[in-house]
């Protein structure tokens, strides 16, 4: 990434702690994720709002929609600790996570054996995590039940130090 034409060079240099999720409601059934918005705000109140939670570590929690520049994506990816996503194209920018960061893909059920961004992950020095959604295929909409993703993917993110 060293040699890339950027406007602000210390971009590549950052390293966050924030919440990255994958948004794709600009373009409904195609993979974009039903409960998108209710998830962002349950993760904002827990992570970025007044959490109750004492020792819970404050990480902002931003939204890419797929639709910035080069430079604004690689921004957010840096700045982020965590990535998560429903299982597509757009998770080929995991390349621009930091090492050490963590890949949470929302796999729907159609796609349940493809594992092809979980392999590419760890050659990043990305730990990958599966969620598989009973809904959702190719060029679909996927839905997960709001209280079990929030409950698996909030005990892993509070287990990061």
């Amino acid at each position: 990434m060293q040699n890339l034409s950027l406007t602000d060079r210390e971009v590549v240099k950052l390293r966050g702690e924030g919440i990255l999720i994958s948004d794709r409601r600009d373009q409904p059934g195609r993979r974009d994720l039903i409960e998108g918005d209710q998830i962002l705000d349950a993760l904002r109140l827990r992570y970025s709002g007044n959490s109750s939670l004492p020792g819970l570590k404050k990480r902002s929690v931003e939204l890419f929609f797929g639709n910035e520049t080069l430079e604004d994506t690689i921004r957010l990816f840096r700045s982020s600790r965590v990535y998560i996503s429903v299982h597509g194209a757009q998770m080929s920018n995991m390349m621009f996570l930091n090492p050490g960061s963590v890949l949470i893909e929302i796999q729907p059920y159609e796609f349940r054996d493809v594992d092809v961004f979980l392999n590419l992950a760890p050659a990043l020095g990305v730990t990958p995590y599966r969620y598989t959604s009973m809904s959702g295929g190719h060029w679909t909409s996927t839905s997960v039940n709001v209280e079990h993703f929030l409950g698996q993917v909030t005990s892993y993110i509070d287990s990061l130090v």
